[in-house]
């Protein structure tokens, strides 16, 4: 398994173009599908010998004991059509193609998701008070 451990984004305002506000909110978060799975990966099955590398049949007996907690890529990829985000990675794991989330990405849809909570939040406590000095 492939970890991307990437704690910063480069924002730099000299070193970007075309600013604004994110388009991926609530809606966006709404549509995920968060998952508890086990580590599982292709490139566990495997055996080196003689003749060279030996593809085993991947049968679930080299999966991890812990769970995670994410989201399938391949699930996203059906998801961001509409979106963008850019939170997909593909990349290489010992020879076997892989799909990868950057957590990071999240980071502006939550916000964002948060501030469109607070605003709705705030007119139903005006909405309210509206009502009660009725």
């Amino acid at each position: 398994m492939t970890n991307i451990n990437s704690l910063g984004v480069s924002c730099d305002e000299r070193d970007v173009s075309d600013v604004r506000k994110t388009q991926l909110g609530l809606e966006f978060l709404k549509s995920l599908n968060p998952v508890d799975f086990r580590s599982d990966s292709r490139s566990l099955y495997t055996d080196v010998t003689d003749n060279g590398l030996r593809v085993l049949p991947k049968d679930g007996s080299r999966k991890g004991d812990n769970f995670h907690h994410g989201f399938i890529p391949q699930d996203l990829q059906k998801l961001i059509s509409p979106h963008p985000f850019g939170g997909l990675v593909s990349g290489y794991n010992n020879g076997f193609d892989t799909l990868s989330v950057n957590y990071n990405e999240f980071i502006s849809p939550i916000v964002r998701s948060i501030q469109e909570l607070a605003e709705e939040n705030a007119a139903l406590k005006r909405e309210i008070e509206l009502l009660k000095n009725k």
